[in-house]
């Protein structure tokens, strides 16, 4: 998985990024998690899913039956658990039974109790009138009364009697009406009707009350006829309408008059589609699968009240994001009882869409240029954000990506005559709404607000330097840490006011990795290899930290003042928290306080005080009201505790 990447080059500052601070909604399509062979799945061709009473998920695929049970999956064959073949069409968890029903291809229906773990097999018996009247099932579904329809590819319908395990026939000899026997999907309506859809006849209602019987079929020169003869899918959503998807499309379907409504013919819509499934979520959306054109999902609360022409929807297909399915062609739909999507794809495994939001909101890396929900490099080294709170990315390589909206709406770099380097480790809005740009051995490049224009600002004359961070102090002074010292810049000129280095101002070392002002106006200083140090406004030193003095690391990544004065050290060996105004009192938290990894890379504040602060094993963060430690890494998350 391509995302933001906290590298362990040492050579670069870092920065970690976490969405739960953004206040801002996106929306953007939902992130899209993929679950194939790689990660257990018998095979990728997933044909149907359902729940059972015990909250696993199943999956029936082209070469076998799968039990999810959250981490891994479990294989049912012939060979291991005697299911009568593994091409499977459909699968149905029983509402009342601990039973899932397994419709095979070419060997009859199953039915496996997942408690005693046992299995039925039900085949044709030539001997037995009340058998299966043939073994290619293509469907299953519930009966008003709690038994089961079943189609068959080649024999019509069979109605199931759990009880008494005997099979009534629904086809030709019994019903000479019926116009085919060749059948890919059925649907009780509860109202006594049993809806059929043929593989290329159409669509017929069998009145189960008086056994009348309506064919329709496709009429080129009839809009309001069935859009076409092979109808994969059959739905009555919440509202009690029927939606009819064929070969040719989706309709909604009015008995009283028998038109069948298509709500678009646009060739960019499920309508020209093969519809392969239906399904309403629990938010009152139509999911609508296709061959070829991925999922389009029709919010049926606008949809019954627009007006014409207006029609518009969410539609997920293949690319090379986190918001894009493995493949073109969805099969099945299934939302689980923790309102969780899962699409079953005809060649790329399992589509999983959370029903919550991740706490994280990921940038991924896509190779693809065009891909406007990603950024165009793997390795993120700065963030900020502009006036109109757009998000800048300065990456290693890639130049700067700016985000609006969750979607990229700018590169700048040096191909574009933007910038002077494309590894951009620094990026600051000052408080005239400019932004500072510093690069890797190509020195600074500045935003202006108001032009739009990026130009370079020279240290020393030069812009040979690398720049590894900015602090804008309380006179509104920009400092920069460079490998050569500390530059102080005006804002408003851009003119070098001081340089400061090991010589002239007893820093640590040249090395300079982060700056920041306390509430006294003092200057900390971090450098790479030679600690941290405490300066005067003056820049006359005040105190120093290192290895030598029994401070816990001379590696000093990042410095943050937070909202109740304290100043938070990320260095090589731990967190340290300086606490007294003097800057004599501070507390370092290593792995026996509860960090899962010692190397910090940045640090940042939520609007609740608590401090979050990236390392080479995640995101990390301390709950200022409880005082414990939440670990998260990379999507598992646990918990450590200390008590101060």
């Amino acid at each position: 998985m391509s995302e933001i990447i906290f590298s362990m080059d040492m050579r670069f500052f870092f920065v970690f990024f976490a969405i739960v601070f953004f206040t801002r909604s996106y929306s953007q399509p939902s992130s899209i998690k993929e679950l194939g062979v790689e990660q257990g799945l018998s095979n990728n061709y997933v044909v149907s899913i359902t729940q059972d009473k015990d909250g696993f998920l199943w999956f029936a695929t082209e070469e076998g039956l799968n039990k999810f049970d959250g981490t891994r999956f479990i294989h049912y064959y012939k060979h291991n658990h005697g299911i009568s073949g593994n091409e499977l069409n459909c699968i149905y968890a029983d509402p009342q039974a601990p039973v899932i029903w397994i419709a095979t291809q070419r060997a009859g229906l199953n039915a496996y109790n997942y408690q005693d773990e046992s299995l039925e097999v039900f085949k044709h018996t030539p001997q037995q009138a009340n058998s299966l009247i043939t073994n290619d099932v293509t469907a299953i579904a519930p009966a008003a009364d709690g038994n089961l329809w079943i189609s068959t590819y080649h024999r019509g319908v069979e109605y199931f009697n759990k009880e008494t395990k005997e099979f009534r026939h629904y086809n030709k000899d019994t019903f000479p009406e019926l116009s085919s026997d060749n059948v890919w999907t059925i649907m009780d309506d509860g109202n006594e009707n049993l809806y059929i859809g043929h593989v290329a006849h159409g669509m017929s209602i069998v009145s189960l009350k008086d056994k009348q019987i309506r064919n329709y079929t496709h009429n080129p020169d009839d809009p309001e006829s069935i859009p076409g003869d092979e109808v994969h899918c059959l739905y009555k959503d919440n509202n009690d309408n029927i939606w009819v998807g064929t070969d040719n499309g989706l309709a909604l379907f009015h008995p009283e008059t028998g038109d069948f409504i298509r709500p678009d013919k646009s060739p960019e819509t499920p309508f020209a589609s093969a519809i392969f499934d239906i399904r309403q979520t629990d938010d009152n959306k139509l999911w609508v699968s296709t061959e070829l054109n991925g999922i389009f999902v029709i919010d049926l609360k606008q949809y019954f009240f627009m007006s014409p022409g207006t029609l518009s929807m969410e539609h997920y297909t293949v690319g090379y994001n986190r918001y894009s399915l493995s493949n073109p062609t969805v099969r099945c739909v299934f939302q689980d009882s923790f309102e969780n999507i899962w699409l079953g794809t005809y060649g790329g495994g399992i589509n999983f869409i959370r029903h919550t939001p991740p706490l994280f909101h990921v940038f991924s890396y896509s190779p693809i240029p065009e891909d406007p929900y990603s950024m165009n490099n793997r390795t993120t080294l700065s963030l900020c954000f502009d006036a109109e709170k757009r998000l800048w990315i300065g990456t290693d390589g890639g130049g700067i990506n700016v985000f609006d909206n969750g979607k990229r709406i700018k590169v700048y770099s040096k191909e574009s005559n933007d910038l002077s380097q494309n590894t951009v480790q620094a990026l600051l809005k000052d408080s005239q709404d400019n932004i500072w740009i510093g690069t890797f051995v190509k020195g600074i490049n500045h935003y202006n607000h108001k032009t739009k224009k990026i130009t370079p600002v020279l240290l020393d004359g030069k812009n040979d330097s690398d720049i590894r961070c900015f602090y804008e102090d309380s006179h509104a002074n920009i400092w920069v840490g460079t490998n050569t010292g500390i530059y102080v810049f005006d804002p408003v000129s851009r003119h070098q006011i001081r340089h400061y280095n090991k010589q002239n101002a007893r820093l640590p070392e040249n090395l300079v990795r982060s700056l920041v002002e306390d509430r006294q106006g003092r200057i900390w200083v971090g450098t790479f290899g030679g600690g941290l140090a405490v300066y005067t406004p003056e820049m006359e030193l005040i105190r120093s930290y290192n290895e030598h003095t029994g401070f816990c690391s001379n590696t000093i990544n990042y410095l943050f003042p937070d909202s109740h004065g304290r100043v938070w050290v990320a260095t090589g060996e731990g967190l340290v928290c300086f606490t007294e105004p003097d800057s004599t009192g501070y507390r370092a938290y290593g792995r026996e306080e509860g960090l899962s990894n010692v190397y910090i890379r940045a640090i940042t504040e939520d609007r609740d005080g608590n401090i979050w602060f990236s390392t080479n094993a995640g995101i990390s963060c301390y709950e200022e009201e409880s005082s414990q430690f939440q670990i998260y890494i990379k999507v598992y998350t646990y918990t450590q505790t200390h008590k101060n």
